[in-house]
């Protein structure tokens, strides 16, 4: 049985602080927040589990990150720093369910 998703987190961060930082946060206070990532070269610093689901390469599945549910974010969340008032989503998702062909993000 899959996961249930966790419940929406909402904080107020200042401004410029970055995605990993704002996850760090949320997994102090609801450990179903916990993540884990890796450094790829190229692409910086992307997640590769959340609430102990891992990413999986054998069947192209893997996590995503989208700003106000529809904008893919292509950068690092070491890097990427959400705009003030932004909804930030997480997604586990397979390579062919993408619109676009990004086939060596996972």
């Amino acid at each position: 049985m899959p996961k249930s998703p966790p419940k929406p987190y909402t904080t107020i961060v200042p401004q410029g602080t970055v995605l990993k930082s704002i996850l760090n946060k949320a997994a102090s206070i609801d450990s179903a927040y916990s993540f884990t990532s890796w450094y790829f070269p190229g692409l910086g610093e992307v997640i590769t589990s959340i609430d102990d689901v891992y990413q999986n390469n054998n069947e192209q599945m893997c996590w995503t990150v989208y700003e106000n549910s529809e904008k893919l974010i292509l950068t690092d969340i070491d890097t990427f720093q959400p705009k003030h008032g932004s909804n930030i989503t997480f997604a586990y998702v397979g390579i062919k369910d993408w619109s676009r062909d990004i086939t060596n993000f996972c």
